[in-house]
């Protein structure tokens, strides 16, 4: 619909490489569109500058760096979520998900030619809606199935993150001990597919992210090193 000229194939692993020598491509793009995802962690720092409409310093090959400042809109075609190393909400907060769940009994092999025969009256239907979601408090989610594939890369892409939100409570007067978040947190990651090789990041994350701290306190006649600052959510029979 926009044509050749303004649209660009950079993947997702182009976009976030900061020393990606295609980057410049993007400085008069109108729409940039990756296809499937390898299974690489990113790192989200290009990423969120290029969505967020930041200005980027790039560098052609053999040539000096500079800056631009894209304006150049994002959409990727995958089979699988992205993976952010060290990701959080940050991420979620740029993404939108459709999930395109029904297949077609017969493939009709003459779909692209006839969407391409109508690429001028689709783009005028797109254009005529974007007053409509500018008046919207943020852009609209995927349907039923988008929130579904949106709050898996949530759980997937940010697993201290959500644990924390849906299993623990903050406040300056809790405290937990260690051995209990983290039992807890393997069984979080058992029960939502994820790798338990991700553990040894709760704590770096806890004391980084939140206002929690390590501490020390006397168990009887054992010392037990606990956090302060974070409790566990009591068991209920709702969330068995």
């Amino acid at each position: 619909m926009l044509g050749k000229g303004p649209c660009q194939a950079l993947s997702l692993a182009e976009l976030c490489d900061q020393k990606s020598y295609n980057a410049p491509d993007l400085e008069f793009a109108m729409l940039n569109l990756s296809t499937e995802l390898n299974a690489l962690e990113l790192t989200s720092d290009r990423f969120k500058q290029l969505v967020s409409g930041e200005r980027v310093p790039v560098r052609a090959i053999y040539g000096s760096p500079y800056y631009i400042d894209p304006t150049c809109k994002y959409a990727g075609l995958a089979n699988h979520l992205p993976r952010f190393k060290d990701g959080t909400g940050a991420e979620l907060r740029r993404f939108r998900f459709l999930k395109f769940t029904l297949l077609p009994v017969h493939k009709d092999l003459e779909l692209k030619k006839r969407i391409a025969a109508e690429g001028s009256g689709i783009l005028n239907l797109l254009v005529g809606l974007v007053p409509k979601l500018l008046k919207l408090p943020e852009m609209p989610g995927g349907g039923q199935d988008g929130e579904q594939a949106r709050e898996r890369f949530q759980i997937a892409n940010d697993p201290v993150g959500t644990f924390v939100r849906r299993e623990c409570v903050l406040d300056l007067k809790a405290y937990e001990s260690k051995s209990r978040l983290e039992a807890h947190f393997k069984t979080y990651l058992e029960h939502n597919g994820l790798r338990e090789t991700i553990a040894p990041i709760l704590f770096q994350q806890l004391y980084e992210r939140f206002n929690v701290a390590p501490v020390r306190r006397r168990d009887g006649g054992k010392r037990e090193q606990g956090v302060a600052g974070i409790e566990l959510k009591p068991i209920t029979e709702s969330s068995l």
